[in-house]
């Protein structure tokens, strides 16, 4: 019984020792990753380049009609601002639908909600 026990505990003791190695060699891995990572940081000229490009992408680039916009509005009766978000073509489309009910007192037109 005593020989059981004696061998249970050196097989535990084992494996965890094989485990602490293990854990070991990852995290040397792990270190000569982020070195290696480190020496592929660019320079400042190419982050200025990079920094250009996005931009001119940025700016050359028109809005499309499935992009969100995204507003903060109170709702009537509230201090409590929401955030509200549509495709530019559904916000596009309400105020239309707003300015026709506006403009033929009301109606023709709608209006989806009160602001």
């Amino acid at each position: 019984m005593e020989l059981n026990r004696t061998m249970a505990l050196a097989a535990i003791l084992g494996s965890g020792l094989l485990a602490a190695c293990a854990a070991q060699q990852d995290m040397s891995e792990s270190a000569d990753a982020q070195q290696a990572n480190a020496a592929e940081v660019p320079d400042s000229e190419t982050l200025q380049e990079i920094r250009l490009n996005a931009e001119q992408v940025a700016l050359t680039r028109p809005p499309q009609e499935s992009d969100v916009v995204c507003e903060r509005i109170a709702p009537t009766g509230s201090h409590i601002p929401q955030r509200r978000c549509l495709t530019r073509a559904a916000l596009r489309e309400e105020t239309e639908q707003a300015q026709e009910w506006l403009r033929s007192d009301g109606s023709r037109g709608a209006i989806t909600e009160v602001r």
